[in-house]
């Protein structure tokens, strides 16, 4: 978002804080997001200067735009002037807010059977998972990997059918990007799936005899209830910048691995701005920390990272063009993903590097956990949908999602669990 929508969003904030006013949710009444087409190599350094602009957003860089109404003028003359053929994708973004909060408010009276077909709240989340363990305790360790920025507990599940020191064990994480509901909505999905599962579907049970599962559903819990209460279009963590008055980083840019480099904006108003320094987030130094002492118990072999949207399988390397030495693994491991997904529903993804598909990204977490930790199995995904509803995907969308998920990633599991060396 620009500097002046981040200024006003921070100063409605300072003085809620401060008990002058009431806290009010951001509004994008009249915003409205375009899709580029036909775009070629000619148009880069145009893209790259778009990209950096104060009054434009991407939702899915080179593609998505958002602008304001006051902007979008502007922006059609620099599309015209620049050869960029676009339309307009999504009309009028505070609409589908407006729907998807009508759809899942967080002010219903508890509810005696937690709801998967819609979104939840952090509080609501972090109460499952403490329900959850109490309802499987065979079969699950809840515990704490520290606080968030504003002190929020950030709790993983640990699943598995016993508790030998020496599994091999997968990280699935969620939710780092605060705005990508979908993305902790599914993780709960699949986590239920595997629990209930076990004993009556062979194939989830061996996986759970084999693995150890540790689950962090919400990697940013700040700002992920901040996407409740204030802003809903939220990225970033909600530390305080050093000299600025922009908020936050993009806790996915300030992993210890080739941080700072292309794709890592040094600009605390950027939406991927990298942080003062390689884990001066919390909530990253938290995961860094965990993994790195639990690696030396057990053998990672598979950190993944479940974001939105795109519908996209991601591989090494964020950070360069150069494809790394296990390029042909990584796409094998892609192609089963992409191929048991699309058994379900008929949903196309792709599959390929992080920089070859999206964009060049350093200090990410696929890189950190692939370079830094030597984990083979380290991938993200992007998940539903391509652009019409973006981020803000209707709760309808919220099972049929999970479940070609699921499938795909009991394609991948399985892959592993037959190739343990």
């Amino acid at each position: 978002m620009g500097y002046q929508l981040q200024h006003l969003l921070d100063f409605s904030v300072i003085l809620c804080t401060a008990g002058i006013v009431c806290c009010h949710r951001v509004r994008f009444d009249g915003f409205q997001v375009l899709r580029l087409t036909a775009l070629n190599y000619q148009h880069e350094p145009f893209l790259i200067d778009l990209l950096r602009s104060e009054k434009f957003e991407f939702w899915d860089y080179p593609n998505d735009v958002m602008t304001s109404p006051e902007n979008k003028e502007e922006l059609v003359q620099l599309l015209l002037a620049n050869d960029v053929l676009f339309y307009v994708l999504i009309e009028d973004i505070q609409q589908l807010i407006d729907a998807q909060y009508h759809a899942t408010s967080f002010a219903k009276p508890a509810e005696s059977k937690f709801d998967y077909s819609r979104y939840h709240t952090y509080y609501e989340i972090d109460r499952w998972i403490q329900d959850t363990a109490a309802e499987y305790p065979q079969l699950t360790k809840v515990f704490s990997i520290g606080h968030s920025y504003e002190q929020r507990i950030m709790r993983v599940l640990k699943v598995g059918s016993s508790w030998q020191e020496t599994k091999p064990a997968l990280w699935i994480q969620s939710g780092i990007h605060a705005r990508e509901w979908i993305s902790p909505a599914t993780n709960i999905w699949m986590t239920n799936q595997l629990l209930k599962r076990y004993g009556n579907d062979q194939e989830i049970t061996d996986l759970l005899d084999t693995f150890d599962f540790y689950i962090l559903l919400i990697t940013n819990p700040d700002g992920y209830e901040f996407t409740w209460t204030n802003n809903r279009l939220w990225r970033k963590t909600r530390s305080r910048n050093y000299n600025s008055t922009c908020y936050g980083t993009d806790a996915n840019r300030n992993w210890p691995y080739q941080w700072g480099g292309i794709g890592a904006s040094p600009y605390p108003c950027s939406e991927t701005y990298r942080g003062q320094h390689p884990l001066s987030e919390i909530e990253v130094a938290n995961v860094v920390d965990f993994i790195t002492k639990q690696g030396k118990i057990q053998d990672f072999v598979l950190i993944m990272d479940i974001h939105s949207y795109s519908q996209m399988w991601l591989n090494p390397w964020g950070h360069t063009k150069k494809h790394p030495d296990d390029y042909e693994t990584h796409m094998d491991v892609g192609q089963l993903f992409v191929d048991a997904v699309f058994s379900s529903y008929g949903t196309e993804y792709r599959y390929g590097p992080i920089s070859d598909l999206l964009y060049i990204a350093s200090g990410c977490t696929v890189d950190w956990g692939y370079g830094e930790m030597n984990i083979l199995h380290s991938y993200s995904i992007e998940l539903r949908d391509t652009g019409n509803y973006g981020f803000l995907l209707p709760k309808d969308q919220i099972i049929p999602t999970a479940v070609e998920t699921f499938r795909g990633m009991l394609a991948v599991w399985t892959y592993l669990k037959d190739n343990l060396l």
